[in-house]
């Protein structure tokens, strides 16, 4: 098996990961106070990881095991 190729489960984790990462980078601009373009660049960034997760786990659910 090549090691490029994700289980869905697999990508799923990562995508949390960085859904993690981008929530803590928002959260510090936030405490900094730099909010406005700052903040708007992360939220944005949220939601396509969002959004990503959401297609992974309908895929998951349909029973494709891979996520290429």
């Amino acid at each position: 098996m090549c090691d490029d190729v994700f289980t869905l489960d697999e990508r799923i984790a990562e995508v949390d990961e960085r859904i993690a990462e981008v929530e803590a980078m928002k959260e510090f601009r936030e405490r900094m106070g730099s909010g406005g373009r700052f903040v708007a660049v992360f939220v944005d960034r949220l939601g396509d990881l969002y959004d990503e997760r959401r297609r992974l786990e309908a895929r998951r659910e349909q029973g494709d095991g891979s996520a290429g």
